[in-house]
């Protein structure tokens, strides 16, 4: 081999040597960033599904409280139709 090549190969050996130390830091970089992006995402993830089931207990809450609200109600105008057929009959005596 002569001189010339040789020098080439070296240089050409470290520079394929940089670009795979480059090449490796990069590829730990973006493997960083994905854990990242990925941990974040995760963290939203778990915070959304956290409030979405307290809204879901919310929503339950509320609709047993419209169930015994309709049912008082309901209960109230059964009350208030007695009454009012008690007082006719009263009248009618």
């Amino acid at each position: 081999m002569s001189m010339i090549a040789c020098e080439q190969s070296t240089v050409g050996g470290n520079r394929l040597g940089v670009e795979v130390k480059f090449m490796s830091k990069l590829s730990g970089e973006f493997e960083k960033f994905m854990d990242n992006h990925f941990g974040r995402h995760d963290d939203i993830q778990t915070k959304h599904s956290k409030w979405m089931g307290q809204k879901e207990k919310d929503l339950g809450a509320l609709e047993r409280t419209a169930d015994a609200f309709e049912k008082r109600m309901e209960q109230l105008a059964n009350d208030a139709e007695r009454w009012m057929s008690d007082q006719e009959k009263r009248l009618k005596k």
